[in-house]
């Protein structure tokens, strides 16, 4: 596109002509007198030399702006023996084509120097003009800058286009959301994970809890004076130290203190991930408003603007979608079509180095699409010379070495390492074996300067094995050995399927009564054995048909030895001593709320004592191992089962596949 330029001239003006008479002028060295002296005795008249011009000089400003109004001064010396015209051409070009006005300066007499002034002239574009006199050998060069405007002023891009910086905020990380699988960890910064269906509760839950400082969507930050993570909108400032309104965002809950803290943005039914500016960069959010003042459809483009040691971002990290960014209001101006009057309002995103960022940041418009910047809004520091940004640093993740499956005690403390307060947003993720990181939680909390946040999410496991934690942006990682969930016998233990399990009473007999069909039988136990009676009690949680649990998951044991059940458990009927009820059955799927209770029966040397035993319930899933134990004294730690193909031990891998980035 040829780019419109020149100087637009609002007026070329000629100096009036100067009143005067002719003279007879004599030469320094006496040969006029000579001359005339012979004219006068031959009866002659001399006639004067025409008049002629010299030193033409151009003058005027050094520099100037687009949008600026300068004017050039043109002077010229009538070095001839008459008065006379001035005329001339005067040439202004910048490269990529020329633009001639007509001069004209009357009445200048002999010997005299006279001027005038070109202009007002305006420069609709910016570069370096050269301005000429022909054919007098006078030229000079005018550079011209792009216009100088600060927050909220517009200017015109052309087509009828005009865009006006209203003010920039900084964030070092921003989430977005994504609907695609999960994608291996690079360990960079844009790598993070997906929803994990084994984090939340209940388990059809289609989002990854957002938890704040104090533990629970909701909590409150230690210390931390930030503004309520609200949405970035409008009304950010050049300082860009605001990122909100002050209000809390809509999804906003109290916390326990009675201040409203922030819960982050709405994950819905997308995965959670995180962009991350990096420890040197942080993210500049542009606000912009555009309107088209043309009478046709015009398209404003994002890159017309250029941030100084930054660039605008056409997408996110690995191709995500600009729109795709949670908690900033409005949406972006990359690419935006306006019907004759229309205007639109958003923001353009950038990444700048920290130490561009604290400084004032300068935000530049080229109408044409090549050539040097026409307009440059220059954004300052509000109060200071610099400007002040969060930095966040990982102070510490605390998790102890071995957990019981259900139970994952973690905690996080997260401080501003900055000069202003900020929200920190994060991703605490997890990952079985060699698999990939899955998001578990979205941490998000404003954290005043110099401050700390901690953070105490409540977390669930529902496999054996080992799984590894990590909060990002940071690097360090806790890896948590699960065992199984131990409780006294009376504590309910939930499956991963929503069933609530609760092995009760357990007493111990020689022999059992049990009655089936109108008969009674005495049974009793093998020599050296004894019968172990164990109350089962399952609910089903979910509010949904689910399996309330086999009775062949069930086993007793002592140490590192189990037991199997015996037949006084299978089939219908009843047990009439030492204990009275229905024997426990297998009864299938059942709907939400659905109790089952009964007895089952166990086979054990006669030597344990009830002490000594526990019950045991193991179940393997896609996911691996879910094991819970009860037993007189949990905190006795009943040993693990063995890795065996039959036991509960299994090593299989983590059923949510967690392999997400």
């Amino acid at each position: 596109m040829h780019r419109r330029t020149f100087l637009a001239a609002g007026s070329l003006g000629a100096a009036a002509a100067l009143a005067g008479c002719g003279g007879i002028f004599g030469d320094a060295d006496g040969n006029g007198s000579e001359r005339s002296s012979e004219a006068a005795a031959d009866g002659e008249t001399a006639t004067p030399d025409p008049a002629a011009f010299s030193n033409v000089s151009l003058g005027g400003p050094a520099n100037a702006s687009v949008g600026e109004a300068v004017s050039i001064p043109v002077s010229v010396t009538n070095t001839g023996e008459q008065s006379g015209t001035f005329e001339a051409t005067l040439s202004i070009a910048n490269g990529t084509g020329a633009r001639n006005e007509s001069l004209t300066i009357e009445g200048i007499e002999p010997g005299a120097t006279r001027g005038t002034e070109v202009g007002p002239l305006n420069a609709t574009a910016a570069g370096e003009y050269t301005l000429a006199v022909e054919g007098h050998g006078a030229t000079r060069t005018l550079p011209v800058g792009p216009a100088r405007l600060g927050a909220g002023e517009s200017f015109a891009l052309g087509d009828g286009l005009r865009v006006a910086v209203r003010g920039i905020a900084f964030e070092p990380a921003l989430f977005y959301t994504t609907d695609g699988a999960a994608s291996p960890s690079n360990g960079n910064a844009s790598s993070n994970g997906t929803t994990d269906p084994n984090a939340t509760a209940p388990r059809n839950a289609t989002t990854v809890p957002v938890v704040t400082a104090g533990g629970s969507p909701g909590g409150n930050a230690s210390s931390a004076t930030a503004t309520p993570n609200a949405t970035i909108d409008g009304t950010a400032t050049a300082n860009g130290t605001g990122v909100g309104n002050g209000t809390a965002a809509p999804n906003a809950t109290v916390a326990p203190n009675g201040s409203t803290a922030p819960i982050g943005p709405p994950t819905a039914s997308g995965q959670t991930r995180l962009f991350d500016a990096g420890t040197d960069g942080v993210f500049a959010i542009v606000r912009l408003a555009v309107e088209n003042a043309g009478d046709e459809p015009a398209t404003f483009e994002a890159d017309r603007l250029e941030l100084r040691d930054g660039r605008v971002r056409s997408q996110l990290a690995e191709g995500a979608p600009l729109h795709t960014l949670a908690g900033v209001e409005g949406g972006p101006l990359t690419t935006v079509g306006l019907e004759p009057g229309g205007a639109r309002t958003g923001w353009l995103l950038a990444r700048l180095p920290r130490s561009g960022a604290t400084n004032p940041v300068g935000i530049t418009a080229q109408r044409d699409g090549g050539g040097p910047p026409d307009a440059r809004w220059v954004l300052p520091p509000e109060g200071g010379t610099t400007r002040p940004l969060a930095r966040f640093a990982l102070e510490s993740l605390s998790a102890p070495e071995r957990a019981e499956i259900g139970r994952v005690p973690l905690g996080i403390t997260v401080r501003n390492e900055g000069a202003a307060a900020g929200t920190f947003r994060g991703l605490l993720q997890r990952r079985s074996g060699g698999g990939a990181w899955r998001t578990i939680r979205v941490l998000v909390d404003g954290i005043g300067a110099s401050a700390t946040a901690r953070f105490e999410p409540s977390l669930e496991r529902e496999f054996l094995g080992s799984a590894t934690y990590r909060v990002r942006p940071f690097g360090a990682e806790r890896t948590v050995a699960f065992t199984p969930a131990r409780q006294a016998f009376g504590e309910p233990y939930t499956t991963p399927d929503g069933i609530a399990i609760t092995v009760g009473e357990l007493v111990t007999a020689r022999s059992a009564t049990t009655r089936r069909n109108g008969q009674t039988t005495v049974t009793d136990s093998p020599e050296g054995r004894q019968f172990v009676f164990v109350r089962v009690e399952t609910e089903v949680l979910a509010d949904r048909a689910t399996d309330t649990g086999y009775a062949d998951a069930f086993a007793a044991v002592a140490g590192s030895e189990s037991y199997g059940r015996t037949a006084l458990t299978e089939g219908e009927g009843t047990i009439r001593s030492p204990v009275r009820g229905p024997r426990y059955a297998d009864l299938g799927e059942r709907g939400g709320g659905s109790f089952t209770a009964g007895w089952m029966v166990f086979s054990v040397p006669a030597t344990l004592s009830t002490n000594e035993l526990g019950v045991r319930w193991a179940e393997r899933y896609d996911a691996g191992w879910a094991v819970a134990e009860w037993s007189v004294a949990p905190e006795a730690n009943v040993p693990d089962p063995p890795t065996t193909a039959g036991s509960a031990n299994g090593t299989a891998a983590n059923a949510t596949g967690e392999n997400g980035g």
